[in-house]
């Protein structure tokens, strides 16, 4: 009895969520005599059932659009100990399916997110991601759960899913606890704060906690650069929707090379550039995620050569731009070669493609990049306004950055994408021939170096105009070549801040960009480069990326 009513009084302070093995096949297997099926941990008989104790913790930053929990979350992770001639194994429910969690906090203001003890994890080998807390975009597809796009009218016109994207199928069969699905921009736009319409912009935690998220994986960024219990956040990037939140929220990211992860279950803003991306707060298991879950091959050596692109160098403002030199020296040193100083423009001049008949960088591709970018973006969703307007007979609102996207896809011809689509061929084989050239032992015989973010404050109260997509834009290179792009946090930038009325600081950092495949490669460069240096491989939650008493 004292037990229970210990139990009793926690499910009512709501700090507590009891999930049931009952009817799970734990459960079964357990009946029947199942040995070593109950991971170490503590249990709670409760009326007829057992049940393990999650923590509920508080989402005050706002930024879940729901908190799930797993249906059954053993049947992944035990999937091997059985064979598909088994009868119980073969009714399991495939694919795998959530409930969403109807808890708010104490205060009754905010989402609770549950999230399991350590303590029921067992690594091992076939499941090295055992007991690891990830929050999924909410462009992932989850069984049993609506996906909303952070709009109203799809909210309003489907029902919730039939099917768990298949990356995150694979993270479950490691073993990964999926806790929620994080906010995102309205069809992954990129709104800034200003711009969301349909659901409150998580808060970014860093400084005085009124900068910009990022954009559009905006809920994952800030949820992990807030929160301790979780250890990934999962998105995609098209344009930047993993990097900014990275350089935002101070965490490093990396948009993987393209094709590196499967997006079947995943709702898309073009096909050609989308991929999965990675948040996470440490550079060591930022390579175990990308090493356990994708199809990259792991590197022999480091790259011997560090390219800086005039385009992009220096920075306008100046203290990043120390901050950046300091980085740069970094990889500089542990690689013992100077860096390459070059300008794009000036080697496209120099050699260009027969396809681009004398023209110009700049006059060649013109317009190819928003072409593709903004016809892809309007036609992925010709069903879904045909739908909303089958059914309720008017037309679906996008929001402000939406409508100015959709109108602009809906101007241009497929002729005119296709264009695009060819001159962005032409350049990335160029590239690959004359800038970064994949290597057998290092995958990538050189290493770029760029800038990613602001180092200047970004209210989330600030109006922010329109713009167009650049070829040489930090977030687009690395997009139309389909190359891996690294973000790595090396420092902080102090300013006086008109909203908390105190000195605050706002994470600063650079990236890596390497050959497609060299995804491992540059995580392992810059995490040795980081090391020697005696500088930080992982950042703190909170206002502070790294501790004011202590360097990068």
């Amino acid at each position: 009895m004292p037990a229970r009513v210990a139990l009793d009084s926690h499910i009512n302070r709501s700090s507590c969520h009891l999930y049931s093995l009952k009817n799970s096949h734990l459960d079964y297997s357990l009946a029947r005599g199942g040995e070593n099926l109950l991971p170490s941990g503590p249990y709670f008989l409760y009326n007829d059932g057992i049940y393990e104790a999650w923590r509920l913790y508080p989402d005050d930053l706002d930024a879940f659009e729901v908190a799930v929990v797993l249906q059954d979350r053993y049947r992944p992770a035990r999937w091997d100990q059985y064979t598909s001639n088994n009868q119980a194994a073969a009714s399991w429910p495939w694919p795998a399916r959530f409930s969403p969690l109807k808890l708010l906090d104490q205060e009754g203001l905010w989402k609770s997110i549950a999230v399991p003890s350590r303590l029921y994890a067992q690594k091992s080998r076939k499941h090295p991601l055992a007991g690891v807390r990830i929050s999924v975009k909410d462009n992932s597809k989850l069984a049993g759960i609506k996906t909303t796009m952070t709009n109203r009218a799809f909210t309003q016109l489907y029902p919730a899913e039939f099917e768990t994207a298949e990356y995150v199928e694979t993270l479950l069969r490691l073993g990964a606890i999926i806790v929620g699905k994080s906010k995102m921009c309205s069809f992954a736009a990129g709104e800034n704060p200003g711009d969301w319409i349909d659901s409150h912009c998580p808060v970014n935690p860093r400084g005085d906690q009124y900068q910009s998220p990022g954009s559009s994986t905006a809920g994952g960024g800030a949820s992990l650069a807030g929160y301790s219990w979780l250890d990934y956040s999962i998105g995609t990037d098209t344009a930047g929707s993993i990097r900014a939140p990275a350089a935002c929220n101070g965490l490093f990211g990396l948009r993987p090379s393209f094709g590196a992860a499967t997006l079947n279950g995943v709702f898309p803003l073009s096909r050609d550039h989308d991929t999965v991306g990675f948040l996470s707060r440490r550079l060591d298991s930022l390579q175990e995620l990308v090493r356990d879950t994708t199809n990259l091959k792991e590197p022999k050596t480091l790259s011997t050569r560090i390219l800086y692109p005039k385009e992009f160098f220096p920075v306008a403002n100046d203290e990043q731009q120390i901050l950046l030199e300091n980085y740069i020296c970094v990889l500089e040193s542990h690689l013992k070669a100077p860096r390459i100083e070059f300008s794009l423009v000036e080697l496209w001049a120099r050699c260009p493609p027969r396809e681009a008949e004398g023209k110009s960088l700049h006059e060649y591709l013109g317009n190819s990049i928003s072409h593709q970018y903004y016809y892809d973006a309007y036609h992925e969703y010709d069903g879904f306004r045909k739908d909303y307007r089958d059914t309720y007979g008017r037309e679906a609102y996008g929001g402000p950055l939406v409508k100015y996207r959709w109108d602009k896809g809906a101007s241009l011809t497929v002729e005119e994408r296709d264009e695009g689509k060819a001159q962005l061929a032409v350049f990335r084989q160029w590239f690959y021939e004359n800038v970064l050239k994949q290597d057998s032992d290092s995958l990538s015989d050189s290493v770029l170096v760029l800038p990613e973010g602001k180092a200047v404050p970004e209210y989330r109260d600030e109006a922010v105009p329109f713009s167009i997509l650049e070829i040489l834009g930090e977030n687009t290179l690395a997009m139309v070549l389909e190359l891996p792009h690294l973000v790595l946090p090396i420092g902080q930038n102090s300013y006086e801040s008109r909203a908390s009325g105190r000195t605050e600081h706002r994470p600063v950092s650079g990236s890596l960009v390497g050959a497609k495949g060299s995804d491992l490669m540059l995580i392992r460069l810059a995490h040795e480069a980081f090391e020697s240096a005696g500088w930080q491989t992982e950042v703190q939650t909170g206002r502070y990326t790294f501790s004011l008493d202590t360097t990068t």
